[in-house]
């Protein structure tokens, strides 16, 4: 979650992050709940399901993507901050260095 939570250093960049399945999906609430961040009403992340594509801002709110915010994912032509959970650190390291990470869109 540290090497999220640099990337919101940019103030007009959200972060859209893909959660891989159930599991992960649990686990990236919880740590997106102990750095701090709430859905836009206050409510706590792990009292919700998470959706395929979490939102994270730099005000320390979430939300999931919705099916424009996950069509907007997969196309990435306005330059999002797009990453994969849980991180392959060493990929992670490398995206920082371009605009954008890439990601692969393919699910089962």
């Amino acid at each position: 979650m540290k090497n999220i939570l640099k990337q919101l250093e940019n103030p007009n960049k959200p972060i859209y992050v893909e959660l891989t399945d159930e599991a992960s999906g649990k686990q990236f609430l919880a740590e997106a709940e102990s750095a701090g961040f709430r859905f836009e009403d206050g409510v706590k992340p792990t009292e919700r399901a998470c959706g395929r594509v979490m939102v994270l801002k730099n005000d320390r709110t979430i939300c999931c993507a919705g099916a424009y915010g996950t069509i907007a994912f997969g196309c990435n032509d306005d330059g999002r901050i797009r990453l994969r959970y849980p991180l392959d650190q060493t990929s992670f390291l490398a995206s920082r260095n371009r605009q954008n990470a890439s990601v692969p869109t393919n699910h089962k």
